[in-house]
């Protein structure tokens, strides 16, 4: 990491890095800069890193323990851009869905609109159900440890799923956008919109985690 204030960031010197450096810089990075987190409506939390052209570079972080969840009615999501992800710390696992739309025996689906950044705290998240419903299955599952990598492909329905039992940290790059709506998969009975604001946290209590880890 040049001069402590800069992160070297490219998919290939994140790729051949060792995760414990990788995550040693990060820190030394967030201790220099000080910047916000926000907490994701998964309940993980969110660092923008950089963004680098096309590329949103961000560190999540899932403390050990229970997380909470905001204003988001499932788990399984899609996102505009490809993401590429990089288990620094814990694991993860990671499960693809095949998804086709039904006319029963289906679960809503939700569009997700920003009114803003949505990097800041003062941006609101809109969840807005839309007429369709969909039917899923899985389609593949994809234990990812600390070291190792993972990609999922713009627009595709997936979640992952983080034990409680450790913290897991990941490096994560979103690049190369698509034209189309993010989805989520709603449940039943749910309201027609949920908006909402992400938490903000700052970057002496993402430091906080790491003690209690």
């Amino acid at each position: 990491m040049p001069g402590n204030t800069d992160l070297e960031l490219s998919l290939e010197y994140v790729r051949d890095c060792n995760s414990g450096q990788l995550l040693s810089s990060i820190l030394t990075w967030i201790d220099a800069t000080k910047p916000k987190a926000l907490r994701h409506p998964l309940g993980f939390f969110v660092v923008l890193l950089a963004r680098v052209q096309d590329q949103e570079w961000r560190f999540h972080v899932w403390p050990k323990g229970n997380r909470v969840a905001t204003g988001i009615m499932s788990t399984i999501h899609t996102h505009d851009k490809v993401v590429e992800s990089k288990v620094l710390t814990g694991e993860l696992c990671n499960i693809l869905y095949s998804v086709s739309e039904v006319t029963e025996e289906g679960l809503p689906v939700y569009e997700v609109g920003y009114m803003g950044d949505k990097y800041q705290h003062a941006t609101s998240t809109a969840l807005i159900r839309t007429d369709r419903i969909f039917g899923y299955r899985e389609k593949s599952r994809q234990k990812v440890r600390a070291g190792e990598m993972h990609r999922i492909e713009s627009h595709e329905f997936h979640e992952a799923v983080v034990s409680t039992a450790f913290m897991t940290c990941t490096i994560v790059c979103m690049h190369s956008q698509a034209p189309g709506p993010i989805f989520v998969l709603g449940s039943k009975g749910e309201p027609k919109e949920v908006v909402f604001r992400r938490e903000e946290c700052s970057s002496e209590t993402l430091k906080q985690f790491f003690v209690m880890s």
